[in-house]
């Protein structure tokens, strides 16, 4: 949130050992850190692989702008997220 994506994603990926290597919240932010940073491939990985472990029930889409959001972090397209 404040901006240091290299640190997001160390602490992420230190995170993530924890859980096995898989933790939705983990892998989007980290995904979301990826993509900040320029690096779409990593993001990509990432992104994937939180979508196989679900999509969370609290995804919400603004009606008035279109854009989606999780809790307050707004949701990049390439997530591929999909409402139904």
């Amino acid at each position: 949130m404040i901006g240091d994506y290299e640190q997001a994603i160390e602490d992420l990926t230190k995170a993530l050992k924890g859980y096995g290597g898989l933790d939705y919240e983990c892998l989007k932010h980290r995904a979301y850190a990826h993509f900040k940073l320029g690096l779409e491939i990593e993001a990509c990985q990432d992104a994937e692989m939180a979508n196989q472990l679900g999509v969370p029930d609290y995804v919400e889409k603004d009606m008035a702008t279109g854009e989606m959001y999780l809790g307050y972090l707004p949701v990049p397209e390439f997530l591929g997220y999909q409402l139904t």
